[in-house]
């Protein structure tokens, strides 16, 4: 790693810190409905460490393209902070002009998302970043169960992995159907859902050569999300089949989409499966693109500091 990234980490982790931190202090009393930005910013301060860790070896391209997105998406974030910084030292009713603020559709919408893409981005480190590996439990696995649909071949994830795309494509066509016209509130979840859509071909793409063994933890960790996201589309499925009658079901289904609990629940859950399903990107090969574009970045842009 060269002296200026080095120098930039720390101060790029310091920030993410306060920001983190600033945006706890504003939104910790500000109702059930910022519950799940809460529990992604306390997603995100477990992930921060990554950016102090080793790089590891032949992953240096990819660290200074992640390291680039870290400190833009950031920024977006400390904005936002700034935003609320503001309206609530404005004058007067300090207090219920935040509260207003807050209580927008719209910027709820902006900082679970905004939240949502920092904390995606942040997670991805894990792949290029040495950990100490009590991970490697994780291998000792069947096909069967990466798999989940008992299929049983000696070529390993090759027939399981369009298995596991065709399942989460299905999930996200099922959520979809019942999200579509529930309100704005799903708003956030259904542009996950586009997100995690446009990610699902990386399970059928080729590996990186000498990373494997990530390939297979991976595999395993969408696997396990998409089984939890897919028990929740059943859910669903169940509600709005207790009754026969269509207006009655759709009653039923609407009330359970109004829950703040299963509201949460929905979100979280399909931000996380989004968020490993992304993480791909540093396993599988992609055509050559546009992305080398970022690393013509200099060091001053990458910290955001004069340093």
């Amino acid at each position: 790693m060269s002296s200026a990234y080095s120098l930039c980490t720390p101060i790029l982790s310091r920030k993410i810190r306060k920001t983190v931190k600033g945006l706890r202090f504003y939104l910790r009393n500000a109702g059930d409905k910022y519950e799940a930005t809460l529990k992604m910013l306390e997603f995100l301060e477990g992930k921060v460490w990554l950016l102090e860790g080793k790089v590891k070896p032949g992953m240096e391209v990819a660290y200074a393209e992640w390291l680039w997105e870290l400190s833009r998406l950031s920024a977006r974030v400390g904005d936002l902070l700034d935003v609320i910084k503001d309206v609530a030292a404005g004058v007067p009713a300090t207090s219920t002009a935040l509260s207003h603020w807050l209580s927008s559709r719209k910027n709820l919408f902006s900082l679970i998302y905004e939240v949502g893409s920092l904390t995606n981005i942040c997670a991805k480190g894990e792949l290029l970043i040495e950990v100490p590996s009590s991970r490697e439990t994780q291998l000792k696995i069947s096909d069967k169960e990466i798999c989940s649909d008992n299929v049983e071949t000696n070529k390993g994830t090759s027939l399981c992995t369009p298995i596991l795309s065709r399942k989460i494509s299905n999930i996200v066509k099922g959520l979809r159907f019942y999200l579509d016209n529930s309100s704005d509130k799903y708003e956030a979840t259904l542009k996950m859902l586009e997100f995690l859509e446009g990610k699902v071909w990386l399970l059928e793409g080729k590996v990186k050569p000498g990373m494997e063994v990530a390939y297979v933890e991976w595999l395993w960790e969408v696997s396990r999300l998409s089984a939890r996201v897919g028990d929740l589309l059943e859910v669903m499925k169940d509600v709005a089949a207790r009754s026969t009658a269509v207006s009655a079901s759709s009653g039923t289904i609407s009330h359970w989409l109004s829950s703040k609990k299963n509201l949460f629940s929905v979100m979280y859950e399909v931000g996380i499966l989004a968020t490993t399903c992304a993480k791909g990107e540093y396993l599988i090969e992609v055509p050559p693109s546009s992305r080398e574009a970022h690393l013509q970045v200099s060091d001053r842009e990458i910290c955001s500091y004069n340093v």
